[in-house]
């Protein structure tokens, strides 16, 4: 009786899932035709990404052409534009020689630049349509994702409707009997048939855990062996009742003998393992599977790319534009050391007397130390100004005599703390030279120079100390020409002697001395006749009198104008 009421209530619950997987079955339809009009809409949107694609790279193909076009635009325009400017440069020094060169010239610079303007614009109107191409692919890609999420959405929805029900119709609850025995050993007889029992229910899962996979084979490519579905299918047990249970003495066994009913179920695996069949077979009856993994933005970051290289572009032309100018300036500077030397060529032609004259202003700083003697440890210290013209005669390039004189005056210090005393100081030049049979650039000299330096001595018992040198000696000059002058180093040395007096009544000569004197200076021409030039220069002498010792120090810097005809 007991077993026809749990038979009745297992037909009644297969009949209802029957019942329920015949309505189901009748709703899959419907969602296969809305996904079925899904997939052609995906297709279509594919195939303008596929054509958006082409476009993109049609247009960087002439991008780069066009970028090639505007790189030789550039360098025909600068050489037009350097040729041009060459033609002008000698037109004005050489007006009217070179007219029809100098129209031509300006024509090919038009040509040149109209040509470099068409190129720029046609390039600006690629990268325009490469902009906006690249903005329809970017949306296109983005209604194509928001396509797939929806096609997805709906196979995932439709797979997971048919797996549960392939799930409730594989996994069949069956009422089934099973016998374990086994051998007891040395076990108690309780803990035997206990034994035996486990034996039974292992024995009842393995008989109703056996799933039908048979009804799955419309499902295409979904085979199992069986250690898979040993391994991937399991199964729960209930309403156990034992029919019988007996131990031998003979054999020391147990035997159990069990009525159970056994529920299959499905791994999670194995469940994947269906849907992935499930949805493989509902793509093959919609014609076919989508590569989504093959489908990528066509679009490029073109905006940002197109601003970059339009910076790379500009810096490489500002660079050439550099060079270009760096060659001009070379080229305009080699010019004008070739008219300076030149001119010093035509200056120092030989047998014409020429002559130069240069007049400037100096700032000066003066010192006069004194050691030994009533004055040990004071210094006469003066800054002061002072003007100064040269005079120079040579004849050819060959010899040279130079006529100096310079005069100053400012305040000096010797007797503190009186205020600053009144320092004037006078001096005057003599130089003969030659310049060098081997290099012109150098020229030596025999000179004789004197100075003379009154000072104020403020509440002393004289009114004024006068200090004058005289002296011989020689030096040498060395030029090195420029672009539109020369500069120059000359270094002097020489024997002087000095005296000192005051109007008192004291009067003192020294011991002659060597000394010496530098100077730099710097010549820039104007024209061939005139310009300036900037000198900075020190020299030193020690003399040694009868009771004292001074040793004289001069540095000065000057500017001044100088003509030579």
């Amino acid at each position: 009786m007991y077993l026809r009421i749990v038979l009745l209530a297992l037909f009644t619950c297969q009949f209802w899932m029957v019942s329920t997987l015949s309505v189901a079955a009748e709703e899959t339809p419907i969602g296969m035709a809305e996904l079925g009009n899904k997939r052609p809409v995906l297709l279509a949107k594919i195939k303008d990404i596929n054509a958006s694609k082409s476009r993109i790279a049609t247009l960087q193909a002439e991008r780069n052409a066009a970028d090639e076009s505007l790189r030789l635009a550039q360098i025909k325009s600068r050489e037009a534009r350097d040729n041009l400017e060459k033609k002008q440069k000698y037109d004005r020094e050489n007006p009217g020689e070179i007219t029809d060169k100098l129209n031509a010239a300006g024509e090919q610079n038009r040509q040149a630049a109209n040509a470099l303007k068409l190129s720029k614009e046609k390039l600006a109107e690629v990268e325009r349509n490469l902009i906006n191409a690249n903005t329809i692919g970017a949306a296109q890609f983005a209604e194509f994702k928001r396509l797939q999420q929806d096609f997805e959405v709906h196979l995932k929805a439709l797979v997971e409707f048919q797996l549960q029900n392939k799930v409730v119709a594989l996994q069949v609850a069956k009422v089934v009997e099973a016998k374990g025995v086994v051998s007891c050993g040395d076990d108690a007889v309780r803990l035997c048939k206990d034994k035996s029992r486990k034996e039974a229910e292992k024995k009842a899962t393995e008989q109703g855990s056996v799933i039908d996979f048979s009804a799955f084979t419309e499902v295409k490519n979904f085979q199992l062996s069986k250690e898979e579905i040993r391994s991937e299918v399991h199964a729960t047990l209930s309403g156990e009742e034992i029919l019988s249970q007996k131990y031998s003495d003979e054999t020391s066994s147990a035997l159990t003998e069990i009525r159970v009913k056994v529920d299959p179920v499905i791994s999670p695996i194995l469940r994947q393992r269906m849907a992935d069949a499930i949805r493989d077979d509902l793509l093959i009856q919609l014609g076919g599977p989508i590569y989504f993994s093959e489908v990528n933005d066509p679009s490029l970051d073109a905006a940002t790319n197109t601003e970059q290289r339009r910076k790379e572009a500009q810096a490489q032309e500002d660079a050439a534009n550099a060079e270009a100018n760096l060659d001009s300036q070379a080229e305009e500077a080699k010019r004008k050391s070739a008219q300076h030397r030149a001119d010093e060529l035509e200056w120092n032609a030989s047998g014409n007397w020429k002559w130069m004259v240069n007049a400037g202003v100096n700032s000066n700083s003066y010192s006069a130390k004194f050691t030994n003697g009533v004055f040990n440890g004071k210094t006469a210290a003066a800054g002061y100004m002072d003007l100064n013209l040269n005079l120079t005669a040579a004849i050819s390039d060959d010899y040279f005599v130079e006529f100096s004189a310079a005069q100053g005056s400012g305040k000096h210090n010797l007797y503190q703390p009186a205020p600053d005393q009144s320092f004037k100081r006078n001096a005057f030049g003599v130089l003969l030279g030659m310049t060098s049979g081997s290099n012109p650039n150098t020229r030596y000299y025999l000179s004789a120079r004197s100075s003379t330096t009154q000072l104020d001595a403020f509440g002393q018992t004289w009114k004024q100390d006068t200090f004058a040198t005289t002296g011989f000696g020689g030096g040498i000059d060395f030029l090195l020409p420029s672009a539109a002058g020369e500069f120059g180093l000359n270094l002097e040395g020489g024997i002087h002697s000095a005296k000192w007096s005051d109007d008192g009544g004291f009067s003192s000569t020294s011991n002659s001395s060597l000394g010496f004197g530098a100077k730099v200076r710097y010549s820039h021409l104007f024209t061939q006749s005139a310009g300036v030039t900037a000198t900075a220069g020190m020299q030193s002498y020690g003399y040694k009198f009868k009771s004292f010792e001074v040793k004289e120090s001069h540095n000065s810097f000057g500017v001044g104008l100088f003509a030579r005809f």
